[in-house]
């Protein structure tokens, strides 16, 4: 039995490190100038940075994931080891954060999220716009599961 473990763990090993080094090549590739600029500038300032890490922490659910890929900004080589400490140490704030928007019952909110999230997508012509209510349409739905 212990046996099986050890293999289960060693596969698990291989896989995640297998996932950053995809992870890393990928952003590699997709990070163009203005995703550098736009990562330096919010984790240029420690309190900037602690606060990106609690928006990415509370958006995604997991303090683990968004952790997960600062690890993989810092290995493409998009942000600094610096940078990524203060980035990391936002993210407890932004999974408290998270269950805070669970134990509100926010879920209240998620219909009209939808409705507002489907129009920008469906009706605007702009990225900006289109992508903003991609966001507010996969949060009405995440908020929505609670009702």
């Amino acid at each position: 039995m212990p046996v099986s473990f050890l293999m289960e763990a060693l596969g698990g090993l291989g896989l995640f490190i297998l996932g950053m080094k995809f992870m890393s090549e990928g952003l590699q590739k997709l990070a163009g100038e203005k995703l550098r600029q736009v990562l330096e500038k919010v984790t240029g300032n420690r309190l900037t940075a602690a606060l990106t890490g609690s928006a990415l922490a509370s958006l995604l659910q997991s303090g683990s994931t968004a952790s997960i890929i600062v690890i993989g900004f810092v290995n493409a080589g998009l942000i600094s080891l610096y940078q990524a400490l203060a980035v990391l140490l936002g993210t407890g704030l932004g999974t408290t954060i998270a269950i805070q928007f669970i134990a509100f019952k926010i879920s209240f909110f998620a219909l009209p999220i939808i409705f507002v999230g489907v129009i920008l997508r469906c009706f605007s012509s702009r990225r900006r716009w289109v992508n903003a209510g991609t966001l507010l349409l996969g949060a009405g739905w995440y908020f929505s599961a609670s009702i």
